[in-house]
């Protein structure tokens, strides 16, 4: 498939805005002095990367019909991050047992189920859920009246924008319960398809 310029240098400007995210992050956990000031403000300018990231799965996910059978795409698909996934999740839940010195199983496991074994690992989570949705997601795309489409797009983004706002406070990790990214996913898939 033929490489979209436009999309990878978005890409890369939100691969170093998440970095920015990051370093900036840990200014805002301080006082509020004048390093808190630039780093909330920093933080503040960066918000847009992961929603972009997740546009940008929809848009090369669902630009074209699936040419494979949704067994087959889970195959090729899952099959790259599951191991990688399990893997890193055993680990960091093993680091941080050890570091905390709590051995309580059931705490952990309930941890590994959501989709939290550490909480920087959430979007690999959030990754297996739309690979989960993305066959439905593309036959959704393909099938949309155009007449619907802006609709169907407006809807999706009020929908993940209200469920974020309603849900600052619940822990929203879960691997089933990606909702504004699954409202994402469409956008992405549709306007870049429908462009």
């Amino acid at each position: 498939m033929q490489r979209t310029l436009w999309l990878d240098r978005l890409r890369l400007l939100a691969t170093f805005t998440v970095v920015l995210l990051h370093v900036s992050a840990a200014s805002v956990m301080g006082s509020r002095d004048l390093q808190w000031w630039i780093g909330n403000i920093a933080d503040s300018f960066t918000r847009w990367a992961v929603p972009t990231f997740v546009m940008i799965t929809g848009a090369l996910l669902l630009r074209t019909p699936l040419e494979v059978s949704p067994t087959t795409f889970y195959r090729r698909r899952l099959g790259r991050i599951l191991l990688p996934l399990i893997f890193w999740s055993v680990l960091y839940t093993l680091w941080s047992t050890v570091r905390s010195g709590a051995y309580d199983w059931q705490t952990l496991l309930i941890r590994f189920l959501t989709g939290n074994p550490y909480f920087h690992m959430w979007y690999i989570f959030m990754l297996v859920g739309l690979y989960l949705v993305a066959p439905f997601v593309n036959y959704a795309v393909i099938h949309i009246p155009r007449a619907w489409l802006r609709t169907a797009i407006i809807v999706s983004f009020a929908l993940a924008i209200i469920e974020t706002y309603a849900s600052r406070t619940a822990q929203r990790r879960h691997l089933l319960l990606q909702f504004p990214a699954l409202c994402r996913l469409f956008p992405g898939g549709a306007l870049f398809r429908h462009r």
